[in-house]
């Protein structure tokens, strides 16, 4: 936090070269191979699922439906629709 608040770009290029660029390439090629069963986009993981609750006739919820939205764009517009009123004094 200290790097990125302050922009000591010095500290950040120091953390990148000696962290950032060590990678272990049999352990990379590992991960990489294990990626490839996921399908969804990169952004997915920020894409939270509607939970929608199910009513009976007395409506009482007795089961919350998961739906997933494949868009963050979509996920930030209902977010701003449903709490845009809420205000920070």
């Amino acid at each position: 936090q200290r790097i990125k608040s302050e922009g000591d770009f010095q500290a950040a290029q120091d953390l990148v070269e000696g962290y950032g660029v060590k990678v272990d390439q049999e352990i990379h090629a590992e991960i990489l191979k294990r990626n490839e069963q996921f399908t969804g986009a990169a952004y997915g993981g920020f894409v939270n699922p509607e939970l929608v609750p199910r009513k009976d006739m007395s409506n009482k919820v007795y089961d919350i439906q998961v739906k997933y939205v494949n868009s963050f764009e979509y996920q930030m517009m209902k977010y701003a629709e449903d709490y845009g009123f809420l205000v920070k004094d």
